[in-house]
């Protein structure tokens, strides 16, 4: 109801209006106040109404009706952009159906964004059946033709019956039990690619993947469909039984073919269902495990593996070329894809050339890739009619194929971004063009942004002339290339190189979002800035790196009972542990032999039981069994020294036995730490691509020696004997020592010099290589693989060594392999994973702690590229890489925040469970 002044006045009688008409109106002005706040009441009490429903009412009122449903607002940060009104409305919407099994999907999706499937235990017992109250499907015996739910009896599609087991689904380790109910969980999205080119093995067999290797096929998920359809890798029973589900115009997998017409134009031609038939694609192989080609070739129909990722066509329909669209596992929004990613556009700019090879009516092809970014990169630049040329550009490729950079007259294109031009090449949304070929980018003062491609079979190098290089939302491959089974064709090579061409020029290398092989840049004139991304060295692991150790002083014969007595060993924080030798010995190889068992038996810990204790130079040399510094003391008992000094002669002998660290030269006086270089394993017999077999080692960056070994040794200790006795040969050389422990080879410099190299005489020389000395591949280092540019890295995860002049800093950043930073007085490294051995700036709340140093626990689901795992952390790892700062993992995926989702589902679930009910989360990726 509406009471203005007039509506008032109308309920007065007339007399009174003329009344006050006559005197000036003064009843008018009263009701007129009364009617303002009449209207003021009316409108409070219409919004204390609205304020009664979580839709409608006021900000404040939010909160106040969040308690008194006793709502419990999710993380923030992991709440999928979920605001407080929309919790708490869901929180009401929920509560209606507490205890239901239908709307546990729901809160799993409300909670974490996650796909989830729930199972109701008790409907999988087997049981004796009631004669009034039929369960077959409660039979102890399966059903032998329902053979696709044989296949996968645990996963939660199967209803192989179970027979009921004590332990709960709460606990992680049980399921049938009559009050558990599952959970089951997956983490990793399904990512489509539509329309994109198919990698061509002959004319008969293309790969779905355009880097050309295998690939598991995920679901393109729909959630409307009945059953709904789940992002999760399509077996072959899957796509053989519910080809209709999964093959299609906008379903999981599509093919489209290319076929050419007479008149010279090509038309595109989708393939029909009728058509397309799963089969098992796997290679065929010979007797001595070669693959010679792939089994089970369709003769009529078109073949689809989904878990090899390939297609076969019958003879009778040979193929010049192939789209397809299918989808793709993977765990965020990185490395380029159709996700959305325009806010990371960097060039805003209307002068804008697009390319694309279908050509404006979606088909056709361009026979020379090059020559169109070439003629695209021309016209960009071209002066406009008043004679000014543009100074920034955008090329943007608007489709998903695959662009070859080379031709008879090129090898690679080249980018030059002169007098300080800003160039952004970049994919549309909803595109992902794969780039084949090496790119090379120069300028002076000049801005380059690459976004959202992917580049394989090549390298990306760049001048320090140039001012910026950023590298959004792209893939440089890992190892140049894959090879069909999915493992890199050139692990040694780096990704990016950065020349230093001008001394007073400096380049900032800028990623984001990307994934990256090794990176070289020089150690002056060059910045690099990693954000969310991955960094992989492919080649990690297989060559020499260094490793810290003690070594003794020289020891003389020991005299009669001097090799008995006690040591205290600490091992990388770890100890100190009592070490006794028992059994007295004139021979050192006896001590080594006994020490080295003494360490073993000392503690469990990898340190210690890993351990190793050579011999070389009359010097006993420990080896812990994890990167970390090794201390020896004396243990010498304080009651001891009191009776000592009472003068107790036997005392005085036991202390003499404690004595034994000092007499081994392994106390602190005596005995000098150091970083041995530790070389990879070596095979036997040698097979060296040069019949006198030499190297180059210099100490101190002074001259370099060339080592030539004389001979081709048979076994590793003859190897360690032939290098060492070409050094004693330089006078230079006379403190190096080599030796060999468990099939590798080992030198360290005994004055504790850690800065001694080793180079090849000649480039092609291999036998660094064959000698297992060649530095392992770093995936950050300089241009000649030692100290590299400053970094700046958050959020981010590096498979491989990094060698960096400055660590400015780090943060919640995953470093699988040493750091070594050469200016260690400034920087900081904060909430991230630091292996031991590593050599960096002061640190803060990094893994593995001193007091928890031997339960690193790093895992991953896989460090192979290519794999959908890849990157992802394990559930196994340690809670303090899973939780780092604000209880983000650690590593490149620290933005998806999944342990504050598990903790989300855990306590929705729990507020909305039925009472009595016993459940597990279960992660099947």
């Amino acid at each position: 109801m509406s009471f203005d002044v007039d509506h008032l006045l109308d309920l007065l009688p007339d007399i009174y209006q003329i009344r006050d008409i006559e005197k000036g109106e003064p009843l008018r002005n009263l009701l007129k106040i009364i009617a303002e706040q009449m209207s003021i009441l009316e409108e409070d009490n219409a919004r204390l109404y609205d304020d009664l429903f979580i839709e409608t009412c006021s900000e404040w009122a939010v909160p106040y009706i969040g308690d008194l449903i006793g709502c419990k607002c999710l993380d923030m940060a992991a709440s999928q952009g979920l605001g407080t009104r929309a919790q708490v409305a869901n929180t009401i919407a929920m509560r209606r159906r507490k205890g239901t099994f239908s709307m546990i999907d729901e809160i799993v999706r409300y909670a974490t964004g996650w796909d989830s499937v729930a199972v109701e235990y008790f409907r999988r017992l087997s049981m004796t059946e009631n004669i009034n109250h039929h369960r077959p499907q409660s039979s102890e015996r399966p059903d032998l033709r329902d053979w696709d739910r044989l296949l996968s009896p645990e996963s939660p599609s199967s209803l192989v019956p179970h027979n009921a087991e004590i332990r709960t689904a709460s606990s992680g380790r049980g399921r049938y039990n009559p009050s558990s109910l599952g959970i089951f969980v997956w983490r990793l999205g399904s990512y489509p690619l539509t329309r994109s080119d198919c990698y061509k093995v002959d004319e008969h067999r293309f790969l779905f993947n355009p880097l050309g290797c295998n690939m598991q096929l995920f679901a393109r998920q729909e959630r409307c469909s009945e059953p709904p359809i789940l992002p999760l890798p399509i077996s072959r029973e899957m796509l053989y039984l519910e080809m209709e589900r999964y093959f299609g115009r906008e379903k999981s997998i599509s093919l489209i073919l290319r076929q050419d017409e007479e008149d010279g134009a090509s038309q595109e031609i989708e393939v029909e269902l009728s058509s397309v038939v799963a089969c098992d694609l796997s290679d065929l192989k010979d007797e001595n495990g070669a693959a010679t080609g792939w089994g089970n070739m369709p003769k009529s129909k078109i073949a689809i593996d989904p878990v090899l990722g390939r297609i076969a066509f019958p003879k009778s329909m040979a193929q010049k070329s192939v789209s397809a669209g299918f989808c793709y596992g993977f765990s965020a929004d990185m490395g380029g894809g159709e996700y959305a990613r325009s806010e990371s556009f960097e060039v805003l700019s209307e002068n804008k050339v697009t390319i694309s090879k279908r050509g404006e009516n979606g088909s056709g092809e361009m026979d020379d890739d090059l020559a169109l970014i070439e003629d695209a990169l021309e016209q960009l630049f071209r002066p406009a009619s008043d004679g000014s040329v543009p100074n920034e550009g955008i090329i943007e490729i608007n489709d998903s194929c695959r662009y070859v950079l080379r031709n008879s007259s090129k090898k690679f294109l080249q980018i030059d971004a002169s007098s300080a031009r800003r160039i952004e090449i970049r994919a549309n949304e909803e595109c992902r063009p794969v780039l084949e070929g090496s790119i090379m980018v120069n300028g002076s003062g000049g801005e380059v942004i690459l976004s959202g491609l992917v580049m394989t079979g090549g390298d990306l190098t760049a001048s320090n002339r140039l001012s910026l290089l950023k590298i959004v939302h792209c893939t440089i491959v890992p190892g140049m290339a894959l090879a069909r089974d999915g493992r890199p064709t050139d692990p040694q090579s780096p990704s990016i190189n950065i020349n230093f061409d001008d001394s007073s020029s400096e380049i900032i290398l800028d990623i984001e979002k990307s994934i990256i092989g090794p990176i070289r840049l020089p150690e002056d004139g060059s910045e690099l800035i990693v954000r969310d991304s991955i960094i992989d060295s492919p080649g990690r692991g297989k060559g020499s790196r260094e490793y810290p150790v003690l070594v003794s002083g020289a020891i003389e014969e020991l005299g009669e009972g001097m090799g008995q007595g006690s040591l205290s060993v600490t091992i990388a924080g770890k100890g100190p542990c009592k070490l006794q030798l028992t059994n007295p010995s004139h021979s050192l190889e006896d001590v080594r032999l006994q020490l080295e068992k003494a360490l073993n038996g000392a503690d469990s810990s990898r340190g210690f039981s890993e351990a190793k204790v050579i011999l070389c130079e009359k010097r006993l040399i420990i080896i812990p069994g994890v990167p970390g510094e090794v201390t020896v003391k004396s243990k010498v008992d304080s009651s001891l020294t009191r009776e000592f000094k009472k003068g107790s002669s036997l005392a005085g002998k036991l202390m003499a036995d404690s004595l034994l660290a000092s007499r081994l030269k392994l106390d602190a006086r005596n005995a000098t730490r150091c970083n041995c270089l530790l070389g990879g394993i070596i095979s036997f017999p040698l097979d060296m691509s040069a019949a006198s077999a030499s190297f180059r080692i210099s100490v101190n960056d002074a001259t370099s020696h060339k080592i030539k070994m004389a001979g081709v040794p048979s076994s590793c200790q003859e190897a360690a004997a032939l290098i060492q006795a070409a050094m004693k040969k330089i006078k230079d050389l006379k403190d190096i020592i080599a030796s060999s422990v468990n099939g590798r080879l080992i030198l360290l410099a005994v004055d504790g010099s850690d800065s001694f190299r080793l180079q090849r005489t000649t480039a092609k020389s291999k036998t660094l290589a064959e000698l297992g000395l060649e530095r392992d591949l770093p995936a950050i280092a300089g241009l000649d693989g030692y100290a590299g540019a400053d970094l700046s890295i958050e959020r981010s995860t590096v498979f491989g060594i990094v060698r960096t002049k400055k660590l400015v800093f780090a943060r919640e950043t995953i470093f699988s392999d040493p750091v070594y930073v050469s200016q260690r007085q400034e920087g900081s490294a904060q909430f991230c994973f630091i292996p031991r051995g590593s050599r960096t700036p002061r640190r803060s709340e990094c893994q593995p702690k001193d007091e928890d140093s031997w339960s690193e626990g790093l895992r991953f689901t896989s460090t192979h590229y290519g794999d959908p795992g890849y990157g992802q952390l394990s559930r196994l790892c340690s809670s303090g890489i899973l939780q780092g700062d604000n209880g983000g993992e650690m590593g490149a995926f620290h933005q998806l925040y999944l342990p504050q989702r598990e903790t989300n589902l855990r306590a929705a679930l729990g507020e909305h469970m039925r009472f009595c009910i016993d459940w597990g989360i279960f992660f099947m990726t």
